[in-house]
């Protein structure tokens, strides 16, 4: 199912079939797909996902639902590959992991504002808009990393006051 969604997404198709026609099980491997791949900015982050199944068969249509046109995919696409290459500019071959680490943090706290806005949970916030809160810097951070060899991966939870959270855990020396 993960790599059917996958698929579909990276083609950005409005819908396709998946091999389950258990909403459960597609919404859990849908969040956990988005979790995994902050690059599919474009992809709706709704909790409800949308299925069309067919009684007697263990199959079902999924549309993801994009928020993005084509155009603004190629331009946001096009500020997190300069952003990326900006990062690595700052990246020597001795740098530590540790070393990465800090730079790309550095680097997303110097060109993008911790503020709520309409793109404030995606890469599209900070790498566009120069906008976000926890989940896009969270989600840039994540891109970054991964792209530079140092694992990471995006993290939610509940903070100390209650509030729905975004972080990364890291592997760094």
């Amino acid at each position: 199912i993960y790599r059917e969604m996958l698929s579909g997404i990276q083609e950005r198709q409005d819908e396709f079939y998946l091999t389950s026609s258990n909403e459960q099980l597609i919404s859990k491997v849908y969040h956990a797909l988005l979790k995994d791949h902050p690059e599919l900015f474009w992809v709706h982050n709704r909790e409800e996902v949308y299925t069309t199944a067919y009684k007697g068969t263990d199959y079902c249509r999924f549309s993801p639902g994009y928020t993005y046109t084509d155009q603004e995919i190629q331009e946001i696409m096009a500020f997190m590959e300069h952003a990326l290459e900006e990062v690595k500019e700052q990246i020597t071959q001795d740098m530590s992991a540790y070393d990465k680490v800090k730079t790309v943090y550095t680097y997303l706290i110097d060109h993008a504002e911790y503020e709520a806005s309409g793109d404030d949970q995606n890469i599209a916030g900070i790498f566009w808009k120069k906008k976000a809160v926890c989940a896009g810097y969270a989600k840039a951070t994540q891109y970054l990393l991964e792209r530079l060899g140092v694992f990471c991966t995006y993290v939610t939870g509940t903070a100390w006051n209650g509030q729905a959270h975004a972080w990364n855990l890291v592997s760094c020396d």
